[in-house]
């Protein structure tokens, strides 16, 4: 029992170098053990390039490794059968109503007084909910009086906002961490847009014709929207190249590595996938999945202190479904205002369910950016802090 319970604990990487090992005594054929020490070494080589102790931080592992086992997955079934993923395109948006993607902004009002410092008040949770609420409010505004507007400033906010929760793992400087933040972010919005561009203008249309706005009529957009999405991708490329030198002449191999992997995986993802599910997979698997790892390790009690990424405790797996279980009233909220505007505007029209969640998606974003934006910069302004705000 006591041999067994020892093995049980071994971490899997060494199991499966054992097995690669064991192979041949056990008569399998030369082509399964030459696979089976194949992934051996691969997954040998990711872990060294997730970290030293990537086997005693799951949560940390899984920050690197999930995303790119689904980006790698989606680029190339796109690959191998194209028409079955665009016939899909829409799957990763819908999963994404209940897995990562909108509840992984609905923790947001338990982030700001985990890190607060003094304690929160009650004053400070209804002024809270009410500058959330007036953010929401204000997007939606802006979609009503003119859905171009509305869509270029969603596009502008999302490419900080998920190019900073790509950067928010970079050392060094604040102007690092802005660079690297702003590089990543015209890749993953503009990329796509820039290499696909009559299918993500089609995608647009879809989400300007809803009969909730008005002035949707901007016969420039699909013309000029294509060109600057082509610019700002290649900006966006150009820097992070040169972030990758800058790593290298530093002596950060690691950090260079990553940043390549990276980089491939997702220009290979946006260049092989469909616009919509390209950036659906990157929005769910990616991103929102990233998130919830943080978010869950800084509520996790056994987590230890605020951090850029997640720190020590519960296995991620475990923190992604207590997260979940915390999001659960709020993505219920969600989900029911979405169902209401879905009534209005068409409920068996699966595409135009996806732009009314879009444009729900895109009043969340604004509020949420801010709470992301402000934990990074005590982050990273107060460390000695350990992530607290001081009010």
């Amino acid at each position: 029992m006591a041999a067994t319970t020892r093995h049980a604990r071994r971490p899997p990487l060494a199991r499966l170098r054992e097995a690669a090992s064991a192979a041949r005594p056990h008569g399998l054929t030369t082509r399964l053990r030459q696979r089976v020490a194949w992934v051996a070494r691969a997954a040998s080589a990711l872990q060294s390039l997730c970290g030293d102790d990537a086997a005693a931080r799951p949560v940390g592992a899984a920050w690197d490794l999930v995303p790119w086992a689904c980006v790698l997955l989606t680029t190339g079934v796109a690959r191998a059968r194209p028409r079955r993923v665009a016939a899909a395109q829409l799957y990763p948006w819908l999963a994404s109503l209940l897995l990562f993607g909108l509840p992984h902004g609905a923790c947001d009002h338990l982030v700001l007084p985990r890190i607060a410092r003094p304690p929160w008040t009650r004053r400070d949770g209804i002024l809270f909910y009410l500058l959330y609420l007036a953010g929401c409010g204000l997007v939606l505004l802006l979609w009503m009086v003119s859905a171009p507007a509305g869509l270029l400033f969603f596009l502008a906010l999302t490419i900080w906002h998920w190019g900073s929760a790509d950067g928010v793992t970079l050392p060094g400087s604040a102007a690092r961490y802005a660079a690297g933040s702003l590089a990543r972010g015209l890749i993953v919005v503009l990329a796509p847009v820039a290499l696909h561009p009559a299918a993500s203008m089609d995608a647009f249309a879809a989400i300007l014709a809803l009969p909730l706005f008005g002035a949707a009529h901007a016969p420039w957009f699909a013309d000029v929207l294509p060109r600057v999405a082509t610019t700002g991708a290649a900006i966006g490329v150009v820097a992070e190249l040169g972030g990758i030198t800058r790593s290298v002449r530093r002596g950060e191999g690691r950090q260079a590595a990553k940043g390549t992997v990276e980089l491939a995986l997702l220009l290979g993802l946006f260049a092989a996938a469909p616009p919509v599910a390209a950036v659906g997979v990157y929005f769910v698997a990616w991103h929102a999945f990233r998130h919830v790892l943080r978010v869950g390790a800084l509520l996790d009690e056994n987590a230890g202190a605020p951090a850029p990424s997640p720190a020590r405790g519960r296995p991620w797996w475990a923190l992604v479904a207590r997260y979940h279980a915390r999001a659960l009233p709020l993505t219920a909220v969600s989900l029911a205002g979405l169902a209401g505007v879905a009534l209005a505007v068409g409920r068996r029209d699966t595409g135009r369910l996806v732009a009314v969640y879009l444009v729900l998606l895109s009043a969340l974003t604004l509020p949420h950016a801010a709470v992301v934006a402000l934990w990074d910069y005590y982050l990273r302004a107060a460390p000695d802090q350990r992530g607290a705000i001081r009010k």
